[in-house]
């Protein structure tokens, strides 16, 4: 999830992470994500994922690449691995299909 003031978030089981984003042009933003993994309780270590993003002309769908570097507990690093692509469609909310039946006040 992103939001407008340029914070990004992810929960997930197991890959709950933060981090930041920043427009790079009218259509254009980079992505910092740092994911916390979990094994139940236990902390294994973080994955950094960087992005650059673009929103297409409708606003309702982006595109982009993505790469991806652990860093284990002890510090030791992957490296930074891909690019992979990367693509979403926004989400929009919607009433329901019917209306829902309206709660019943019980006799008293």
């Amino acid at each position: 999830m992103l939001s407008a003031d340029g914070l990004a978030f992810q929960a997930k089981t197991g890959r709950h992470g933060q981090g930041a984003w920043e427009a790079t042009s009218e259509r254009a933003a980079v992505m910092t994500l740092a994911l916390l993994i979990q094994e139940g309780t236990v902390f294994r270590g973080t994955v950094r994922v960087r992005a650059a993003l673009e929103v297409d002309a409708t606003g309702d769908a982006f595109a982009g690449t993505f790469t991806t570097e652990f860093v284990g507990t002890d510090g030791a690093t992957s490296g930074e691995r891909g690019p992979l692509a990367v693509r979403g469609e926004r989400v929009r909310a919607e009433p329901p299909v019917s209306r829902a039946t309206p709660a019943v006040t019980p006799p008293g």
